[in-house]
């Protein structure tokens, strides 16, 4: 099981597996696992392993560090865009594809959130079948304002979850939820105190791993297939309304502006 020590690794992301229970960890703790592309690689990778092992019954997906993930590395996404739309749709290929395994592959997945969880980190969230908050648990997507558009099956997940009112008002205006919010209700599972929050994620990944496997992967599958037409649909749509947006010349404008803000 990876540990703190582990987690000053380089490797973007990082795998351990106990008892059933793979453990993915996304390691770039000093960007509050921003993403870019070596980490989703590595993501998917370890994902798509996960799925293709029968050892492995549960995904425990989380962060390593003070976030689950701050969305996009600004700089990576500015260099994608900046590179064209052959770059941005392999990028946007892989980003799909992970979301596409959370949701409708037959391993049940847990994520385990504290701090930030924005943009395509957030619809990971999403993605899983259980979503385990922290009280510091914080969530947005940026996208729209920022000139994009979402990722992961959001626009089809979220009006879902937490209602059609809610999502607009994340998609489009957004809005920051917490832990706290009358929302967290519809996107939690549970909500535990920081401190008990890894510890809470594993026992409830454990408790997973140990039902009967014909039983549990048939159900995961029969919840999947209600909504997988809807939600390919939305991975292939999302695609070219970033596409579009993101190589826009305005969007890749804001990009530059934000990194030279930032520096």
């Amino acid at each position: 099981m990876p540990g703190s020590d582990e987690a000053r690794s380089a490797d973007p992301v990082l795998v351990g597996d106990d008892g059933g229970v793979r453990t993915i960890i996304l390691n770039r703790p000093e960007q509050l696992n921003a993403i870019d592309l070596p980490m989703i690689e590595a993501l998917e990778a370890a994902i798509a392993s996960a799925q293709g092992d029968p050892a492995i019954k549960v995904i425990h997906l989380r962060g390593g560090g003070r976030a689950f993930c701050a969305g996009d590395d600004v700089n990576a996404q500015s260099a994608i865009g900046e590179s064209g739309e052959a770059a941005l749709r392999a990028q946007l290929a892989t980003l799909q594809r992970i979301s596409e395994l959370l949701t409708l592959g037959d391993t049940l997945a847990i994520s385990e959130v504290q701090g930030w969880a924005i943009g395509a980190g957030f619809s990971w969230v999403l993605n899983c079948d259980f979503r385990l908050w922290g009280e510091s648990a914080k969530a947005f997507f940026p996208e729209v304002g920022f000139g994009t558009f979402v990722t992961g099956g959001a626009t089809f997940l979220l009006p879902q979850l937490a209602g059609r009112q809610a999502a607009a008002d994340m998609l489009f205006a957004g809005t920051r939820f917490s832990a706290s919010s009358p929302q967290a209700v519809a996107l939690a599972h549970s909500v535990h105190v920081d401190a008990d929050l890894e510890s809470s994620a594993r026992a409830l990944a454990r408790q997973l791993a140990a039902l009967p496997a014909p039983a549990a992967q048939l159900m995961k599958q029969s919840l999947a297939s209600a909504i997988a037409e809807g939600f390919r649909a939305a991975l292939g749509e999302e695609v070219e309304a970033c596409v579009a947006t993101t190589l826009d010349p305005a969007t890749l404008a804001n990009m530059r502006a934000a990194i030279v803000r930032k520096e």
